[in-house]
């Protein structure tokens, strides 16, 4: 009797485990930029020994499939998870990049890149404002610490540039 609790507390707390891992995938979503559901998603590919379909992670998740199709077309464009082939099955099936540093290096790049690119457009919009105050003759030390302090910016972008470059793993 001792062993059949004992298995049972185990599957209890393995549970319990899984559940605790699937919600701190979706809170380091958020802080990546993503939705909770997108680390949630990902975390049951990635935990998963099997491919699964749509259909499989909208029952494990127990949310809508139009959800968890969007949500999937998001990690699929990240590369943080692909399409899979199962025999014998017409449905597509995906599973989840299981390499950890792979994964953190994707995540820096998406995070990366994203910043970079907000940071660019801000970048020019101020740069035009800049350049027409000075076409315009306007010559003040507020317009000089300005240009001095949109250099630094650009400087940031471009060594955030060159970071990502690095995480280039396609190479």
């Amino acid at each position: 009797m001792i062993a059949k609790n004992s298995i049972l507390s185990d599957k209890v707390l393995l549970k319990d485990i899984y559940e605790d891992f699937v919600s701190s995938f979706g809170k380091a979503a958020i802080t990546m930029g993503h939705k909770r559901i997108t680390g949630m998603v990902f975390s049951v590919l990635f935990l998963s020994n099997r491919p699964l379909s749509l259909d499989d992670i909208t029952e494990e998740l127990e949310t809508s499939k139009a959800t968890i199709c969007g949500t999937v077309k998001e990690l699929l464009k990240l590369e943080f998870i692909q399409k899979d082939w199962v025999k014998g099955s017409r449905k597509d099936y995906y599973i989840a990049e299981k390499s950890v540093n792979i994964l953190i290096q994707k995540a820096l790049k998406s995070m990366l890149d994203n910043r970079l690119t907000s940071t660019i457009a801000f970048v020019e919009r101020i740069q035009q404002k800049l350049d027409h105050m000075q076409d315009t003759g306007v010559e003040s030390q507020e317009l000089d610490t300005f240009q001095d302090k949109l250099k630094e910016v650009k400087n940031l972008n471009s060594c955030l540039s060159n970071l990502i470059l690095q995480f280039d793993i396609s190479k």
